[in-house]
């Protein structure tokens, strides 16, 4: 029972870096194409799928952004505003993931 707690009260966090990472794309591929375009046409999780293309370069390209964000700021989220608020949600959210939910999960159920 412990281990499924765990998953459900953790849950929303990956769900809101998951979604502030859909913001993060939409906004680079809105307002700023050529940089959309030199990250690899990177796709979004949830919203708005259709309008973003599918396969392996695009799955690559969504992976590696969604990993090297955490840690290193794009140029063009320091130009936009909204851009920023989406990078530190997603910032935020990883972060507890990864440095509360993770090592709890481990101290109780592992």
């Amino acid at each position: 029972m412990l281990p499924q707690l765990f998953i459900i009260l953790s849950s929303p966090l990956v769900i809101v870096a998951m979604l502030a990472f859909d913001d993060l794309v939409i906004i680079e591929k809105e307002r700023f194409p050529q940089q959309w375009k030199n990250d690899g046409s990177p796709a979004t999780f949830f919203r708005k799928r259709n309008q973003f293309e599918r396969g392996v370069k695009a799955s690559f390209s969504t992976n590696k952004c969604s990993l090297v964000w955490l840690f290193s700021a794009p140029q063009w989220t320091k130009q936009d505003e909204k851009a920023a608020n989406a990078l530190r949600r997603l910032r935020i959210a990883a972060a507890a993931w990864n440095l509360v939910a993770m090592p709890l999960f481990i101290f109780f159920v592992v």
